[in-house]
């Protein structure tokens, strides 16, 4: 997320926003309650459904977002000012949701973890307490992250987000907008690929802001981007996801559709896509949480009648999002702190004075 830039990518945000949605589809009805075992294997292959394409896009947006406005200015000043306002936009929210489940275990909105189901059972199954919850959402949770220990399993993805911010904002700082900073980017992004690592999404959203400020979308015709998104959404049917190279090209594939193709742009621009992406981070924080407390005994009431297992998952996304809702001001309030403590340390004035001292 670009923290520093007066202008605002919308489409980014509604990217980001649809696939948060997709997250909580996969992990409702191909993860966590399935209707049965088709919907368990096939339903995810289906981009609404695909939770690592959703994952993987949040990384190549965040490259995107964290660099768009360095790649048009040059300011470094700005790269300093999200690196120290990073951690904050991430950690309060993470506190607040974190200390939410921390509740709801010791009040029992969450039961213990012998009495859920699997694979409910396998997590959350620690003793609460006020340490752990400070240890692991101030610090745990960036640079070593266990199922074990974590209040929210999709915050598995945190430390990858956590290294793949400092591999943007540190390339961007070594190579500026010098001609040869393509070089620099092929050069990171291919051991990335040929290892499977996620990191090179974050590469590749450099590239992909780098030809964002070249105008490519509309310096193409429509139809190379509209491939480009069949590609990305055939991809799943034909090779399994996995973390491989095919499978990272794979969804930039997709992302190139949805950033260059001017209609589906305009979507992801809208009012819908808009909220959406305002409600990401908060309804990526809750859901899981809410498959605790209201997606276990729902489903369970539910019992085998298809029909109820389905109305029981969709309650369970629409409480997801009733949940998600609080959160926003807690993040929003993170976002004007995180911009806030960047303006402060770039501040000019405390740099002389310190340097005076």
């Amino acid at each position: 997320m670009d923290q520093a830039a007066p202008q605002r990518f919308v489409f980014l945000d509604g990217l980001r926003g649809w696939a948060a949605l997709a997250v909580v589809l996969y992990h409702i009805f191909c993860d966590g309650f399935p209707l049965n075992a088709w919907a368990a294997t096939e339903l995810r292959k289906f981009v609404p459904f695909n939770g690592m394409i959703a994952v993987d896009t949040f990384f190549l947006v965040s490259g995107f977002a964290l660099s768009v406005k360095f790649i048009a200015t040059g300011e470094r000043s700005g790269l300093l000012r999200m690196a120290v306002g990073r951690y904050l936009r991430l950690a309060i929210p993470i506190l607040v949701a974190c200390a939410a489940v921390h509740l709801m275990l010791v009040t029992g909105a969450i039961p213990p973890a012998a009495e859920r189901p699997p694979p409910f059972d396998s997590v959350l199954a620690f003793e609460p307490d006020i340490g752990h919850l400070l240890r692991f959402s101030l610090y745990e949770v960036f640079v070593s992250f266990s199922f074990a220990r974590t209040y929210i399993g999709p915050l598995w993805t945190i430390p990858i987000e956590a290294l793949g911010s400092v591999l943007v904002l540190g390339t961007l700082a070594v190579v500026g907008r010098r001609p040869w900073r393509w070089a620099v980017y092929l050069a990171l992004l291919g051991p990335l690929l040929a290892v499977g690592s996620q990191q090179a999404l974050f590469v590749m959203g450099i590239l992909l802001a780098e030809l964002h400020a070249q105008r490519w979308q509309e310096r193409l015709p429509p139809w190379v981007f509209v491939a480009s998104l069949l590609v990305g959404c055939g991809f799943s049917f034909v090779v399994a996801w996995a973390n491989t190279a095919e499978s990272l090209l794979g969804v930039t594939a997709f992302c190139v559709g949805c950033i260059g193709w001017a209609p589906l742009r305009r979507i992801l621009s809208g009012r819908l896509s808009a909220a959406l992406g305002t409600l990401s981070f908060p309804l990526y924080l809750a859901h899981g949480p809410m498959m605790f407390a209201v997606g276990i005994p729902l489903t369970q009431a539910a019992g085998g009648d298809p029909v109820l297992k389905v109305l029981a998952g969709v309650a369970v996304v629409g409480l997801s999002v009733l949940a998600a809702l609080p959160l926003i001001s807690v993040n929003e309030f993170a976002i004007r702190l995180a911009r806030r403590m960047g303006r402060v340390v770039t501040n000019p004035g405390l740099r002389a004075a310190m340097a005076g001292r």
